[in-house]
């Protein structure tokens, strides 16, 4: 298949793309956590970027060097890893989509195919375009047009999370020899379902592998942060004869019966339909 030639991609944007070892020693001559270690700035920022993924699900910036960007999500996802929370993991992760999904919609096309290729759609293409018609006015076709394509099996499987809503079942858009024919708006919600994948993969694999509690030392207060999040989210608060339950906190006993098996098939990595997905929310 052949892509469209794609535009530079920045990096300092989408920071889970860069290896945050390179950028250190080229930027600085140290690793990383020496970085952090010397400079605390860099894990300043990395403390406003895991307090807001937590609370908010979002990442504030970006922030104006790629120095700032990489090395603060390396932090934050170092100290999500060594939590040993994957909840935290995973809604950082989500933050981090998130905000990439936004900026995407600012990119160009070939910015959008060629980071969703990198991040697991592999046949996802920009320019192969589709005309479909869809009105004849004063004897005139009128065509909508497809600019993005990409196989059907991947599609299925990219937005599996989606074809609960009839709105993304393959039915609804062009299919013309295994290859589904999308807009941008579509392409940008499919990606951002690959990227929380593509980046709570990259936490657990890859981000802290070798880096033990001693080793990350200067980023300890990160770590110290996360479990007092997580203790203020569970701690239930006395007013006078009342118990207030934190938002957040989930009282899983009280969980009529279907809910409580969603909620089992959850865990469990089974397919919850969108229906399903916001009921369980």
């Amino acid at each position: 298949m052949s892509f469209a030639t794609p535009a530079l991609l920045d990096t300092r944007l989408y920071p889970f793309l860069a290896d945050p070892v390179a950028v250190a020693r080229r930027r600085f001559g140290v690793s990383p956590l020496e970085v952090a270690r010397r400079r605390k700035e860099y894990v300043e920022i990395a403390f406003k970027r895991l307090d807001a993924a937590l609370r908010r699900a979002f990442i504030p910036g970006p922030w104006k060097t790629l120095e700032e960007e990489v090395l603060s999500f390396y932090y934050a996802a170092l100290a999500a890893n060594l939590s040993g929370n994957r909840w935290v993991v995973s809604r950082l992760a989500l933050a981090e989509a998130n905000r990439a999904y936004e900026l995407l919609k600012d990119e160009k096309d070939e910015v959008v195919a060629y980071l969703g290729r990198i991040v697991g759609l592999k046949s996802l293409s920009y320019g192969r375009s589709y005309r479909e018609p869809i009105a004849l006015v004063r004897g005139v076709p009128v065509y909508r047009v497809y600019h993005y394509s990409m196989n059907l099996v991947e599609y299925l499987h990219a937005a599996r999370r989606l074809l609960g809503d009839d709105a993304w079942k393959p039915i609804n858009y062009p299919v013309r020899k295994g290859v589904i024919y999308l807009e941008k708006q579509h392409v940008l919600r499919i990606v951002k379902e690959i990227l929380v994948e593509y980046i709570e993969g990259k936490i657990i694999r890859s981000i802290g592998k070798d880096v033990s509690l001693e080793l990350a030392q200067p980023i300890v207060g990160l770590i110290e942060h996360i479990k007092k999040e997580l203790s203020e989210r569970q701690e239930p608060r006395i007013r006078g004869t009342r118990v207030e339950i934190p938002k957040g906190v989930v009282i899983e006993e009280a969980f009529p019966p279907c809910i409580a098996d969603l909620a089992t098939r959850a865990r469990r990595g089974d397919h919850l339909s969108h229906h399903e997905r916001f009921a369980l929310a």
